[in-house]
């Protein structure tokens, strides 16, 4: 009985032992199990961070490429602007410098026309009457005084007639030419400076129309044909200084009046007056046409 109890408490232990060992082994294989399972879970966490990271890696990179596209296209567009802009800037420069030199061609056909219509050529014309008569008149003397001393008598001749009515066709023509011939409004010498050329003396006239300046006084000139003109309508901006008045024309050129060395401002202040006047009056007649042209 004793030794049937040592055998079935040693079965009891047996079998305990063998549960234990069992449950311990059910136990480590939960454990494995868990922790098999976390870590597929860890996995898993980290393929979809992976997944994510590279989903907004490539759609940042979508982005920057959509970005350098979008600059891209813009560089080009403004580029292309840039090149549209410098082509119509070019053309209207081509425009404004065959406009340029369409009125400078205008303005020396203009000016040559009306150095033909100038009376220089008739003065030069009754200035070699004149000599041809006083050349006839020394003849006709030589003649006599060589009959006389010939004791010849001088024969009738015509030519001092001639000569008296050349020189009244003459005197008429002068007076006709002068009541044809425009007045200057006002006139002056004064230091005028073209562009940026040498500031020189000149004599300027102002006419309705024009102002026609010289190198020197009218009793000093050479002839009649002046060194320049600028016209009223070409003017287009009058600047006033402190000792005078710069001219600036529609092509661009500036003329510069100041007065001379000890000089009274009043003789400038006078001129430019005049001008002012003038140049106003010719604005008021430009819009008046413009508005008429704009009317009709």
């Amino acid at each position: 009985e004793a030794e049937a109890r040592r055998k079935a408490e040693a079965e009891a232990a047996r079998r305990q032992k063998e549960a234990e060992e069992a449950e311990a082994r059910r136990k480590a294989e939960e454990e494995a199990a868990r922790r098999r399972k976390i870590f597929e879970e860890e996995q898993a966490r980290r393929k979809a961070d992976e997944e994510e990271a590279a989903r907004r890696r490539k759609s940042m990179e979508e982005a920057e490429a959509r970005r350098k596209a979008e600059e891209e296209t813009a560089r080009r567009r403004k580029s292309l602007e840039e090149a549209e802009a410098r082509r119509k800037a070019e053309e209207e420069l081509a425009r404004r410098r065959k406009s340029l030199e369409e009125a400078e061609a205008r303005r020396k056909a203009t000016q040559a026309e009306e150095e033909a219509k100038r009376p220089r050529n008739f003065f030069e014309e009754a200035a070699a009457r004149r000599k041809a008569n006083e050349e006839e008149a020394a003849r006709e003397q030589e003649e006599e005084a060589r009959r006389k001393a010939q004791g010849l008598e001088a024969p009738r001749s015509p030519g001092g007639l001639l000569q008296q009515k050349e020189k009244d066709a003459t005197r008429s023509a002068l007076s006709a030419w002068d009541a044809r011939v425009p007045k200057a409004i006002c006139q002056g010498e004064f230091e005028m400076r073209i562009d940026r050329g040498e500031a020189r003396k000149r004599h300027l006239e102002l006419y309705t129309e024009m102002i026609r300046y010289f190198r020197v006084s009218p009793d000093q000139r050479n002839g009649f044909s002046p060194e320049g003109e600028i016209k009223i309508a070409d003017i287009d901006e009058l600047e006033y200084g402190e000792i005078g008045v710069d001219l600036k024309t529609e092509t661009g050129r500036i003329y510069s009046i100041r007065p001379l060395l000890g000089q009274e401002a009043s003789e400038l202040d006078a001129f430019s007056g005049k001008l002012e006047e003038l140049f106003e009056a010719d604005e008021m007649t430009s819009e008046e046409e413009g508005s008429e042209s704009d009317d009709s």
